[in-house]
């Protein structure tokens, strides 16, 4: 652990030894069923996304939509880790963090674009 302390707190630009160092501390790998849901999540939000532009583009949704193109990991891996007690706070433009929490399209979307 005191490692770990250490090499995060540089006081100079990193070398590329302390780089070495850093990707050997951090050698995580989630298990085969943890990595099979963060994909899962992943295609999810792929699909949204892909859909959502798709409405926009063809004129039946207006709305102002900021793709997430790219970034799907992010949320997918974060919120594997995260339980039904968890809280999640996002910003404007996180309706991907929300749908990979679980949340519901259809509530999630309805209050966003308020068309409930």
């Amino acid at each position: 652990m005191g490692d770990r302390l250490r090499i995060i707190r540089f006081a100079r630009r990193p070398t590329r030894s302390d780089v070495i160092q850093m990707t050997q501390l951090n050698d995580y790998r989630p298990d085969e069923p943890t990595q099979i849901e963060i994909f899962g999540r992943m295609a999810l939000l792929r699909a949204n996304d892909e859909r959502t532009r798709k409405e926009v583009m063809n004129g039946r949704l207006v709305i102002p939509y900021y793709s997430y193109r790219g970034q799907e990991v992010i949320p997918a891996a974060m919120s594997v880790n995260l339980t039904d007690q968890d809280y999640l706070c996002t910003i404007y433009r996180g309706i991907h963090d929300m749908l990979a929490k679980g949340l519901p399209l259809k509530p999630v979307v309805g209050r966003n674009c308020w068309a409930c």
